[in-house]
């Protein structure tokens, strides 16, 4: 059976357990412990989700350091299989910001151990499992209370969801796009073209 592991500990980390054992593959929450596992065999992918939920602040941009996405990296060398970086990407993101140090470091380090990766650029996911979006949530809250749904903000046209099934379909072919064997490293976004 392929396992893939998945480092971070939020809702989607939640719901991709969940959503990847229904479909077949078993998955193993490597957050507490990342050199935790007794018998690393078919490992399909390592999916980092850390920096994927949008609750994060500014100031903990990211929730792992450079010492931990090594880890990672190197685990994802010994058990050959692909490295897949998921990330929110902040309003204002800046040469200097922790997320660019992680990607930069994640390019440079996987390019020396010969990792194959992959980053994800994701917005809000939602669906019947899983709503990682705020204005959704306020939105849906404002329908059934009675209450006024429309406020206009100057950012409201710029809101991408996407639906969980469009996320997980997308995640398993970047996963599959890297477990071929000429696979190259590839940044990735997991949301529609247009704005809500």
């Amino acid at each position: 059976m392929n396992t893939i592991l998945i480092y971070g500990n939020n809702k989607i980390s939640a719901y991709l357990h969940t959503a990847f054992g229904e479909s077949g593959l078993l998955t193993v929450d490597i957050t507490q412990k990342i050199n935790s596992l007794n018998d690393p065999k078919d490992i399909y992918a390592i999916l980092d989700v850390s920096n994927a939920d949008n609750s994060l602040d500014e100031a903990s941009d990211l929730i792992h350091n450079t010492a931990e996405i090594k880890e990672l990296i190197d685990l994802a060398g010994k058990v050959k299989a692909p490295y897949i970086f998921l990330y929110r990407e902040r309003e204002e993101t800046h040469p200097e910001s922790p997320l660019v140090t992680a990607m930069d470091l994640i390019k440079a380090y996987c390019a020396k151990t010969g990792v194959k990766y992959a980053t994800v650029q994701i917005e809000d996911i939602y669906g019947p499992e899983i709503n990682t979006s705020k204005k959704l949530e306020e939105f849906i809250s404002g329908i059934t209370s009675g209450s006024n749904i429309l406020t206009v903000e100057s950012d409201e046209n710029e809101h991408y969801l996407l639906h969980q099934k469009d996320f997980k379909s997308g995640l398993r072919e970047i996963i599959k796009i890297l477990s071929a064997p000429n696979s190259r490293p590839k940044h990735y976004t997991l949301y529609p073209e247009d704005p809500i």
